[in-house]
Order: structure tokens, then C-alpha cells, then sequence
């Protein structure tokens, strides 16, 4: 899916926008090309990238409020943000590996009550949601930020700060904090939004920034740090082997040291043991067992 086809502007306008805004010796992930210019007659090195498209309508006072609110400070944590019009979300920008990814904002706050308003009227879920994702969906991926402080009542209503004098107060409307987040939940498990809270607009672009890095420095499937395995801390050294049967479901630290000494061999002659062997050896009193044997050789065999 490419998003050019849901802009109102060119893939030239993109290329352009690009070699004016990257500062010169950035490190952004970027592919150089060449075009020549009909006006100039010269050679243009364009260096393209994948912009962070920022809407011009997204902020709360129109293309000029996008600016300051939105679009500058993106720019100045570091970012290749450009305004474009988009025809769904607020934020979008293409993943190394060529994903789709969209950004709703919504605030819920003393200042604006927008998250409620656009889901009790059905708007988010009835018009957004469909543009953004599904079939007709313009991205792969995309999430919900939802932006301001509240809280609820003795009452359970949602309640947002309205200054010194008023100070919390119920929001027009009168919807349940467990309304709310029931239709939040609804839409992060039913529809497929990613949802994440922030508490200020400094954290919403500090969020945007680690969301465009995470997608774009690297490719989805380089990412593994949820592969790593756990090292289970011990108060006195263990030898090399000792950690190996550690890490065996059903051995761990309390029985690694039965197994070494039961195994003089090797991990090699521990992986190739039978049930009966592994059942066999001793900690204090007592034997691992058939059970615990079984389960122990059914991962050494690939079953676990």
C-alpha cells in the first residue's frame, strides 16, 4: 500500500519537500536518486526518505495551528515532518518495510473534550476508524493517542480540570469513566487500534518520535529484544554448564547442580538422556521424578 494514493499532493512534492527540510549530514534512513529538472536542465539529487505527513487541518486552530502545535516541535525533536493534507488521521509515515502506519490524536482534557464527543456521536468509530483500518482502511497499522488528564467522580462521571474556580467538573454529556474505557477497549480489541495515553503534548511528540524511530531505523522483523532469554541471578558463580541446565525448563537453579554432576559428560550426554535417567537423579533426599523427567526430555526432544 502506498500512501501517495491518499494525499492531495505528488510523489515530486514529497521528493522536493525532502531535500529542502533533511539538515545537511543527518543520518535519516534514505535512498539517494536522480532527476533532471525540465526548467533547469541540470541534474537534481533528490533524497528521499519516509516523511513523518503531519495533517494541516489536525490542529485546533486550522493549517496555522497545526504549525505551531504540532508540526514544529516534531521538527525539532528531530524529525522529517512536512504538512500535507490526509484524508484520515493526523500522523502517517511509511515503515522501512514499506507498512502503512496512521496516528489519531484525541484529547480529553479542561481544554477540549474531543475523545468523548467524537465517540458519543459515533464519529471516531463510525467514520475514522473505517478510513483508517479494514478493508477500505488507507494504513497497515495505526493507534489511538489519547492526550490530557482526567479522572472521574464519587459518581463514576468523567471530570477534566477547569481551572481554579470551577476545578474539576463533569464533561458535557455526562459519560461514565466505565463507558469510556469499555468503548476504548472495544476499539483496541474489536477494531485494531493500538491505543497509548499521554499526559501532555510533550509526551504525545516524545511518543510519535519513538513510534516513527521504532518503524522506520529498523524493519518490524529486526527487532528481538522479546527473544531474549532470561539469565537467572545466582549469589555465587556457576560454571558454564551449571548456567546451560539452569535455563531447562524444570531443572532451574535448585536441581542445575544435581544435573551437572549427574551428567559428567556434557550438555551433549544430558540433551540425548532418556526419562528414565533424568528421573533417576538425586537432590538431597529425593528424585527428580518421572513427571518432571518427562516434561524435562519432551523440550530437549523439541516438544515444549
Amino acid at each position: 500500500m502506498s500512501l501517495g494514493k491518499y494525499l492531495s499532493i505528488t510523489r515530486t512534492d514529497i521528493a522536493l519537500i525532502v531535500a529542502t527540510v533533511i539538515p545537511r549530514g543527518e543520518a535519516y534512513p534514505v535512498v539517494k536518486t536522480q532527476q533532471r529538472s525540465s526548467y533547469l536542465n541540470i541534474n537534481l539529487n533528490i533524497v528521499w526518505c519516509s516523511m513523518l505527513l503531519v495533517d494541516d487541518q489536525g490542529g485546533s486552530k486550522g493549517k496555522r495551528g497545526t504549525i505551531l502545535e504540532l508540526l514544529n516541535p516534531l521538527i525539532e525533536a528531530g524529525l522529517p515532518a512536512v504538512s500535507a493534507h490526509l484524508h484520515s488521521a493526523d500522523f502517517a509515515f511509511t515503515s522501512k518495510d514499506g507498512q502503512d502506519i496512521g496516528i489519531e490524536l484525541k484529547r480529553l482534557d479542561g481544554g477540549s473534550t474531543d475523545l468523548t464527543q467524537s465517540l458519543m456521536s459515533g464519529r471516531l468509530s463510525g467514520h475514522q476508524l473505517p478510513k483508517m483500518l479494514g478493508p477500505k482502511g488507507s494504513y497497515d497499522r495505526a493507534w489511538l493517542v489519547i492526550e490530557g488528564q482526567w479522572r472521574h467522580d464519587d459518581n463514576g462521571q468523567v471530570c477534566v480540570y477547569r481551572g481554579p474556580r470551577k476545578g474539576w467538573a463533569p464533561i458535557k454529556g455526562r459519560m461514565s469513566a466505565s463507558e469510556l474505557e469499555k468503548r476504548i477497549l472495544t476499539l483496541e480489541l474489536c477494531g485494531g487500534l493500538h491505543v497509548r495515553y499521554t499526559t501532555t503534548r510533550r509526551d504525545t511528540i516524545r511518543f510519535i518520535a519513538s513510534l516513527y524511530r521504532w518503524f522506520v531505523d529498523k524493519s518490524v522483523s529486526s527487532h528481538t529484544s522479546h527473544l531474549a532469554q532470561r539469565d537467572i541471578p545466582t549469589l555465587t558463580p556457576v560454571s558454564d554448564y551449571r548456567a546451560f541446565y539452569m535455563k531447562i525448563p524444570g531443572v532451574g537453579y535448585s536441581l542445575s547442580r544435581a544435573v551437572e554432576n549427574y551428567f559428567k559428560g556434557g550438555p551433549r550426554q544430558a540433551w540425548c538422556a532418556s526419562v528414565a535417567e533424568w528421573a533417576e537423579i538425586t537432590t538431597g533426599d529425593k528424585k527428580i521424578g518421572n513427571k518432571i523427567a518427562s516434561q524435562i526430555v519432551s523440550f530437549c526432544r523439541g516438544g515444549i
